[in-house]
């Protein structure tokens, strides 16, 4: 049958109803296609009557809505496509707001329509919104989820206060808001080791409170006494979650947990506070114990990253000593004294490497066990600063890199070993050079400060070191300062040992002063030190 030998009252049959209608003959083409239809899926009847199914929706073309419609074509049989089961199949959007997909529910029928002079096969497919109803349907299953939440959580708080109330190793107790009395059971005084003799009075809980107060330990006392008013004068407080020390009669220290809730009447009104109370010192020393064993396992970590580090770095400045000092031997029965002072220069430059690597740890163990002396003695901090550059501009060079050096002060005379804030400056200044940009600016600046130190202020100067590179990120600023530790950003595997920050820092304390790092995607790096003039 053709499109144009369609009946125009099939057409027309379902046009006005208020849900989606559309009908397929036994060929699976569309001879019906209703305004609900058309107003809902953007086609309109000239769109999809006469073109089979699976050319208007070929994505359905194997889903379980197709093989319903087939049987319901070829047996007779009716089906229902339900929201429940099914995601909504045809792609429908909501009349306000055209964004919105429907809820869909589908009914399939056959149909006849032999009063046509039709005599295929047909079914006609109903499509009901019910996003409603699911809306309606979900806001219930909300509501439900929400009460048994709450029911948990009541009964959460019932199991917390049986718990409290049959803990075999912790005291129980009982505080009253009405008449302000605490009381406690005989675990509890055993936990504290109050005679309860003491205080018999139960009328009146001065004396039991006083004995327990008396307990805390003194950096607790002031911490426990203002949680415990706040717990008292805050009226929004359910749960009381409290650990603390106690100095026991033994004269040991001795960690308590208090766990407690606050009971309530049907006002909402808080009537009393039951909960309890126990010895949690072994846990503390566990959790002691396993932070130290933490610790410990890092810095193992960081001692083998350490010495596989150093070994490469030691490996190779000795094997360009080795390499060129057998060409050189080779080489020198030709008498090619170009050659052999190149080899010469190479085997130099090994060694200052190696050196430096060497006195690296000889410093910083010096450092650490406090043997190392300082030479000082009054020295100008811009000239020293100046020497640094001078000593390092022609490295700067090679990579288009210009060093400036800025003193807006006048005087920059300050009492230091010359040597060691010598070697500050030139290991930030190295470290500057070595991760900035081609073609930028290191700034150095000498500025006025103030040290607080001992609690006395004293007149200082800052030295700060701007470099326009690939920074530091924020997490880092104060772990690259610690031995062996490298960025992230810079620890690329092309050599440091993660001790020159270090070693800045063991220096700059040995003058009582402060160093520390910023950095910001505007600028890169920026490394400040501050020492007293004095």
């Amino acid at each position: 049958m053709d499109k144009e030998t369609y009946p125009a009252e099939i057409q027309s049959l379902y046009f006005t109803f208020n849900s989606g209608v559309f009908v397929l003959n036994e060929k699976e083409k569309i001879i019906a296609w209703n305004k609900w239809l058309e107003v809902r899926s953007g086609l309109s009847s000239e769109q999809v009557i006469g073109r089979t199914f699976s050319e208007i929706f070929p994505y359905l073309a194997a889903q379980r809505i197709h093989h319903a419609l087939q049987a319901t074509l070829k047996f007779g049989l009716p089906a229902t496509i339900s929201n429940i089961l099914n995601q909504s199949p045809f792609p429908l959007f909501s009349q306000t707001n055209g964004k919105q997909p429907i809820e869909q529910q589908i009914y399939i029928t056959p149909l006849a329509l032999d009063q046509y002079s039709i005599n295929d096969k047909c079914c006609i497919v109903n499509i009901t919104d019910v996003t409603a109803a699911k809306m309606r349907e979900n806001t219930l299953e909300k509501q439900v989820r929400e009460k048994k939440k709450a029911e948990e959580s009541l009964t959460r708080k019932h199991q917390q206060l049986q718990t409290a109330l049959d803990a075999a190793n912790a005291g129980t107790f009982h505080y009253y808001f009405s008449t302000k009395e605490l009381f406690w059971d005989d675990r509890s005084y055993a936990l504290f080791n109050i005679d309860r003799k003491i205080n018999l009075d139960q009328k009146s809980d001065h004396n039991l409170c006083k004995s327990w107060k008396s307990m805390f330990f003194p950096e607790d006392a002031s911490k426990v006494k203002n949680i415990l008013q706040q717990i008292l004068q805050n009226e929004d407080t359910d749960l009381i979650d409290l650990e603390y020390r106690i100095i026991n009669s033994e004269n040991n220290i001795q960690w308590i947990e208090t766990k407690a809730i606050v009971c309530r009447n049907a006002a909402g009104d808080r009537t009393d506070i039951i909960g309890v109370q126990q010895d949690i010192t072994a846990q503390k020393k566990h959790q002691r114990l396993l932070g130290e064993k933490e610790a410990a396992e890092l810095a193992n970590k960081t001692k083998s990253e350490f010495l596989a580090n150093i070994s490469h770095e030691l490996r190779t400045p000795l094997h360009g000593i080795l390499g060129f000092s057998r060409l050189g031997l080779k080489k020198h029965e030709a008498n090619n004294q170009e050659k052999i002072g190149e080899y010469f220069f190479r085997i130099s430059q090994a060694g200052d490497r190696l050196l430096k690597l060497l006195d690296d740890l000889l410093d910083l163990s010096k450092l650490e066990a406090e043997k190392m002396v300082m030479d000082l003695s009054e020295h100008d901090l811009s000239v020293i600063t100046t020497d640094c550059i001078e000593e390092q501009i022609a490295r700067a060079k090679e990579f288009s890199i210009d060093v400036e050096l800025t003193k807006p002060i006048s005087q920059t005379i300050i009492t230091c070993d010359k040597t060691r804030i010598g070697q500050v400056i030139s290991n930030l200044l190295s470290n500057a050079i070595k991760f900035s940009s081609e073609k930028t600016t290191i700034t150095i600046n000498l500025t006025e400060d103030i040290l607080n130190h001992s609690g006395q202020e004293h007149k200082a100067i800052r030295v700060s070191i701007i470099n326009h590179g690939i920074g530091i990120p924020e997490a880092e600023l104060d772990t690259v300062f610690n031995k062996f530790i490298q960025s992230s950003k810079t620890n690329t595997g092309a050599g440091g040992t993660g001790l020159g920050l270090a070693i800045c820092k063991e220096i700059i304390d040995c003058h009582n002063g402060k160093i520390w790092a910023e950095s910001s995607s505007d600028y890169g790096t920026v490394f400040h030190f501050v020492i007293p003039i004095q």
